[in-house]
């Protein structure tokens, strides 16, 4: 025993010496799973100055860690909060999906940075100004308050606000882009239990199960351990894309178009009580009714039309996976989409996804019906063409004349409207 604290002793000096023999500093090993620094600083030889110890460290968190945590700051309250966040996660690791995942989905909310303060000029022109700060003073202060004012006053005339439209729009077919390019995509989301509470309950319910026993007593086993879980994978990925293309393609006809001269228009209250002839007399006499804007996304129509044909066949050819429980049931319990995608097959379906084929490429024959509904013939429109190479200005689709009720007696010059009626003919639809 005396040995051995003899031999401890001696270790215990020869160290003290060693670390004593020079005022240098030296590196210690720190701990696994922290980043820093630990120095110890030892003081010259024969110095009355003590040993001093520097730690400069803290535990590390990996992209993985800070993807989980920003996950549950995801809500309408803290999005921006956890769009902080999951850039660290990227900085840490630029291929971490989940983070990747939720960046391209917030991107969207990310646009309305300001717009609280940014809105209030064209608000102050064409709305009511009073309602909006009211609004505004009487909405909770929070994180997603700040975030709403945190802008200058730059929105100044509608075609402004169609500017971050677009840039929404813009976002989401991001977002669209995200999912196709990562189609086939496999993650596991953790739920924020105070915002997805209801949802989680119902999986809690759903996920216990009953068993009868041979004395025809009955056993209840429940498994909660996925019930604020919700998975993601290809299946899920076709439909947010499609959700994503449908916002997109509503969008882009809104936002093709300036609508500063309309807006102006609509003011006028020297037309008030005006009849439809004065009106149109106004609108041929202004030197632009609307403008086609250089980001406006029309030709894009076309190619979200045909992804909803890929994946309207796609989800034909899964049925037996997507729907295999039948339409209104969970087909797909644990997943974020878990009611499946289910497609009824029928004869009108498949001749309504054939027509929309077919409007993609070319022109197509539609029905020319009377007051009654009656199909009474056929007209050629090129909806395609017309996208791709949309009218300059909303002016050169003015009818030239119309009667007292406002409908159109006649058109213009172009009987193609644009190209969208190529044979000319759309006098056919005019009130004769």
């Amino acid at each position: 025993m005396k040995t051995n604290f003899l031999r401890s002793t001696v270790m215990a000096t020869s160290l003290i010496l060693a670390l004593t023999a020079c005022g240098e500093k030296a590196q210690v090993k720190k701990a696994d799973g922290t980043e820093g620094k630990i120095e110890v600083t030892t003081p010259p030889k024969g110095s009355n100055e003590d040993l001093t110890v520097t730690v400069d460290a803290k535990p590390v968190v990996d992209a993985s860690g800070l993807a989980d945590a920003a996950e549950q700051l995801v809500g309408p309250y803290s999005f921006m909060l956890a769009d902080k966040v999951f850039d660290a996660a990227l900085e840490k690791d630029a291929n971490n999906m989940k983070a990747q995942f939720y960046k391209a989905l917030l991107k969207r909310m990310m646009i309305f940075k300001g717009i609280a303060t940014r809105v209030r000029p064209v608000i102050k022109t064409n709305g009511n100004i009073a309602q909006l700060d009211k609004s505004v003073k009487d909405f909770p202060e929070s994180a997603l308050k700040t975030f709403l004012l945190e802008g200058k006053e730059d929105l100044q005339k509608p075609s402004n606000i169609i500017t971050i439209l677009a840039e929404y729009k813009n976002a989401v077919n991001d977002f669209r882009k995200f999912t196709k390019l990562h189609a086939d995509l496999e993650l596991t989301l953790n739920l924020n239990p105070l915002l997805f509470q209801k949802q989680i309950t119902e999986e809690a319910t759903d996920a216990c199960s009953v068993i009868a026993n041979p004395d025809k007593s009955v056993t209840v086993s429940c498994d909660y351990s996925k019930a604020a879980q919700k998975k993601i994978n290809s299946a899920d990925m076709v439909v947010l894309s499609q959700m994503a293309a449908g916002e997109v393609l509503y969008l882009s006809m809104y936002t093709a178009y300036d609508v500063d001269a309309l807006a102006d228009l609509a003011a006028d209250k020297s037309l008030e009580g005006k009849s439809a002839e004065q009106i149109l007399a106004r609108l041929k006499s202004m030197p632009t009714v609307a403008g086609l804007r250089k980001d406006q996304s029309l030709s894009t129509i076309p190619t979200l039309g045909a992804d909803f044909v890929a994946a309207y066949q796609w989800a034909m050819k899964y049925q037996g996976n997507l729907c295999a429980k039948g339409e209104g049931k969970k087909n797909r319990p644990g997943f974020l989409v878990n009611q499946g995608v289910c497609v009824q097959h029928s004869t009108e379906a498949d001749q309504s996804i054939a027509m929309l084929n077919a409007a993609l490429s070319s022109a197509i024959s539609m029905p020319v019906r009377n007051a009654r509904g009656e199909e009474v013939s056929q007209i050629r429109v090129n909806v395609a063409g017309f996208l791709k190479n949309p009218p300059q200005d909303l002016k050169m689709l003015l009818p030239e004349t119309v009667n007292a009720e406002g409908k159109v007696t006649s058109f213009g010059p172009d009987k193609t409207l644009g190209g969208l009626f190529p044979d000319g003919d759309v006098e056919r639809l005019t009130v004769k």
